[in-house]
């Protein structure tokens, strides 16, 4: 069982790499430049988290102008209906 396993797997990978290899063949039979994908997990992660931080970075913006906005329309000359800025 393990070897009809291992030779369909095999098999695959094999059909896989010559369809990879013919498209960049055939790249580069018409002169076009092969990028290969650099994937490092860490920099994925990373890049990850920075767009994360970035986004909260935003929507805390975004909730400190509407907030801003409120006590403006709320504003009578007093302090009564305004609201308070959280950290």
């Amino acid at each position: 069982m393990n070897e009809i396993l291992l030779c369909t797997i095999f098999g695959v990978f094999i059909l896989v790499s010559f369809t990879i290899g013919l498209a960049f063949g055939c790249k580069l039979r018409n002169g076009e430049t092969i990028k290969m994908s650099n994937i490092n997990p860490v920099k994925v992660v990373k890049e990850r988290k920075k767009e994360k931080r970035q986004r909260e970075k935003e929507e805390k913006e975004q909730e400190i102008f509407e907030q801003n906005l409120a006590n403006i329309d709320a504003y009578d000359g007093t302090e009564i209906g305004q609201l308070e800025f959280k950290n």
